[in-house]
């Protein structure tokens, strides 16, 4: 088995498809909604400290919760299980996050989308299925 091959034979559960998908697209928007607030905001501080500051937060919040659900998505596809309990977290992260941007809404709905659809039965036997074969059981 090659590095991008799926772990077994059988065809991916649409809700593990419709799930890394979703995980995907709300990853690109918080990537966005970040590229925003860096591009836009950061310069119009006064303060360099507070800059600085906006600036890191503003990073950290893009590899966290933009960088996060698209490899959280990657490997949903490919049928492992840590996606499930880390899209759970980036979603109470995203949620606990959002003030009022409409743009971010975006991504929120996703990634919680895309976390109920991996708790699925389907998605779980999916990804039990990956363990067994990657212990050889």
């Amino acid at each position: 088995m090659t590095k991008f091959e799926l772990p077994r034979s059988g065809a991916t559960p649409r809700s593990v498809e419709v799930g890394a998908n979703l995980l995907i697209i709300g990853g690109a928007s918080a990537l966005i909604f970040a590229l925003i607030l860096f591009a836009f905001i950061v310069p119009w501080t006064g303060d360099r400290a507070v800059a600085a500051l906006l600036a890191i937060s503003t990073v950290t919040f893009a590899v966290v919760c933009g960088g996060g659900p698209i490899l959280c998505g990657i490997h949903a596809r490919k049928g492992r299980s840590w996606p499930r309990f880390a899209s759970a977290l980036i979603a109470v992260t995203l949620i606990l996050s959002v003030r009022d941007q409409w743009f971010i809404l975006i991504a929120v709905a996703c990634v919680v989308l895309a976390t109920i659809l991996l708790w699925l039965p389907a998605a779980r036997s999916y990804s039990r299925g990956y363990r067994k074969d990657d212990d050889g059981r």
